[in-house]
């Protein structure tokens, strides 16, 4: 063989490095998505993670969440006994406010 041909460890690894540099550069990895839990409780108080919030508010709270992380995604979790017409608006809410919900294949209202 050459010696133009013959490549040292060393030079072997620069190649292989430089190649998979380019390679990884190309790829772009998705933004971490911000987990919450919205808990609905029996007698339909709200809690967002571990703040207590009413329904007027909950609004405002989720729309700053999301400026801060866009990638927000909410699970609700209610309680067997929570009337369903309040676990709806709660969806209804969060859908509202263009956030995921853990359940739902896209954000926004449907």
């Amino acid at each position: 063989m050459s010696s133009s041909l013959r490549l040292s460890a060393r030079g072997t690894a620069a190649l292989l490095s430089l190649g998979l540099s380019a390679l990884l550069s190309a790829c772009i990895l998705p933004t971490p998505a911000t987990h919450a839990v919205l808990k609905v409780a029996p007698d339909g108080a709200l809690t967002l993670d571990t703040r207590a919030v009413s329904p007027t508010e909950l609004p405002a709270v989720l729309a700053s969440r999301h400026a801060q992380a866009p990638g927000l995604m909410v699970e609700i979790e209610a309680s067997p006994r929570a009337d369903i017409a309040q676990v709806k608006a709660a969806i209804l809410t969060v859908r509202q406010a263009h956030v995921r919900l853990a359940f739902d294949k896209a954000p926004g209202p449907v």
